[in-house]
């Protein structure tokens, strides 16, 4: 599998999640405040076996008046690919859950990820599984914001379903982009 799809596949969730970040005051009731420009730096994992590299994503963030749906288009590179991917994300004002859909164009089945946001962190798992370079895995991502909301952390880990071994394949920090 290409490293474009590999970069694609293994930051789709995190993508998602990337664009959730708050602060608590007001991000229990709304995400209409994330609109705008978000990029991160840090290390991707070009594949589950693969050392980690430098690299960068950028995603341009839109939400509905209500400040329960997001929709973005990001990108996420290293020094020589890099991947698109598009995200929905949806929040239960009911019961706080998170429910994701990510897709990217050059991989076939869209990635389903559940989750919960509590107080500054967010962390959610894929619903089933997915197909990487003949591996089916699992994903899970922890995500911890700054007090000013200007800012956050994530990490992603694989599981591999056959194996049972986890391993982190994105590590890095985000800043929202000014205007």
């Amino acid at each position: 599998m290409p490293l474009r799809e590999n970069l694609v596949a293994t930051t789709l969730g995190a993508i998602a999640l990337s664009l959730s970040a708050s602060t608590p005051a007001w991000a229990e009731t709304n995400w209409a405040g994330l609109t705008g420009t978000w990029r991160g730096t840090g290390l991707i994992r070009e594949y589950p076996t693969s050392v980690q590299e430098q690299g960068v994503c950028k995603f341009k963030v839109n939400a509905n008046a209500a400040g329960t749906r997001l929709s973005f288009d990001g990108r996420c590179a290293n020094a020589s690919q890099s991947g698109r991917v598009s995200t929905q994300l949806e929040r239960n004002l009911q019961d706080g859950s998170i429910l994701a859909t990510s897709q990217a164009s050059n991989i076939r089945e869209a990635i389903t990820l559940k989750g919960e946001q509590n107080g500054r962190s967010i962390t959610l798992a894929s619903v089933g599984e997915f197909l990487l370079r003949g591996q089916h895995y699992s994903v899970r991502i922890d995500i911890e914001f700054s007090e000013e909301a200007h800012a956050f952390t994530m990490e992603q880990t694989v599981r591999q379903a056959s194996t049972g071994q986890s391993i982190r394949v994105l590590e890095m920090i985000f800043l929202r982009q000014t205007p």
